[in-house]
């Protein structure tokens, strides 16, 4: 998949960093725009397709695990180190920057956590500023990647199971119990 970066002992995928470096940048600029021309007050609506405000989530997703900070920063850095681990460490080309989206989503949030809290992510809240017009959900551009990243992992495994050619061995049939059903 291309060329490989070696810092330290460890080797990345160039375009999964990129990406992920990318994504956290587009990110935090995104919100910190979103700080200096919205407020919590408000909802700005652009072109009847999306309201713009401002909601300081301290929870994951849809205000999971909101309250418990030192529960989700340590999760939040375990998966945004496995998930940007397996995108550097896999083959397919397509799983790496399906994987890469959701690192750098991950990463994305996690800074904000970091640099909107009282400490060491004590409190820490991720600013969302997107929300489609008559819902009461509210995100933010790390969030469409990670869910974007999500999608592209559930398509790519869909069609890598559907895939036609599978051949079954002896060993396969055997476990499975087929043996009986086969000539």
């Amino acid at each position: 998949m291309g060329k490989r970066l070696k810092v330290g002992g460890f080797e990345f995928k160039l375009s999964v960093a990129v990406l992920v470096i990318g994504i956290l940048l587009v990110d935090q600029v995104s919100k910190f725009w979103a700080l200096d021309h919205f407020n919590s007050e408000t909802r700005s609506n652009v072109l009847g397709l999306v309201d713009l405000t401002i909601y300081r989530n301290s929870g994951a997703s849809h205000g999971l695990l909101a309250g418990y900070p030192y529960l989700l920063l340590p999760l939040e850095i375990v998966g945004v180190v496995v998930v940007f681990y397996l995108a550097n460490r896999t083959e397919s080309c397509f799983l790496s920057l399906a994987l890469g989206l959701i690192a750098g989503g991950g990463l994305g949030n996690l800074a904000d956590r970091i640099i909107h809290s009282h400490g060491f992510g004590v409190s820490g809240r991720v600013v969302d500023w997107i929300s489609l017009p008559g819902s009461r959900t509210v995100f933010n551009l790390a969030d469409v990647a990670i869910q974007i990243g999500v999608g592209a992992v559930v398509v790519g495994m869909a069609v890598s199971f559907f895939k036609g050619g599978r051949v079954f061995t002896e060993n396969t049939t055997r476990k499975s119990g087929l043996d009986a059903k086969l000539p």
